[in-house]
């Protein structure tokens, strides 16, 4: 996550962006469901403290099933071809 790499191993203090989060969770989803979680959910919550000039990100992961998706009977396309459109 750029987010994560920005903030805690950069070293340096950088400003908080959340379109860049938004960014990295819906890269969490996309690696989530190329793993074959389809219906994986992910919520995220900032909670800021002004007074400190600090903030803490909750991140919520929601797996849900593990798919394993089997096919038969095709043989007009390979199985790796079908695989690549899931």
């Amino acid at each position: 996550m750029k987010t994560w790499r920005k903030f805690y191993f950069g070293g340096a203090l950088a400003r908080f962006v959340e379109r860049q989060l938004k960014a990295d969770v819906e890269a969490l989803v996309r690696f989530y469901r190329t793993r074959h979680y389809a219906d994986v959910n992910i919520q995220y919550t900032v909670a800021r403290r002004p007074e400190l000039r600090s903030l803490t990100i909750f991140i919520d992961v929601d797996e849900g099933p593990l798919y394993q998706v089997v096919f038969e009977g095709n043989r007009q396309v390979s199985d790796a071809t079908l695989t690549k459109k899931l």
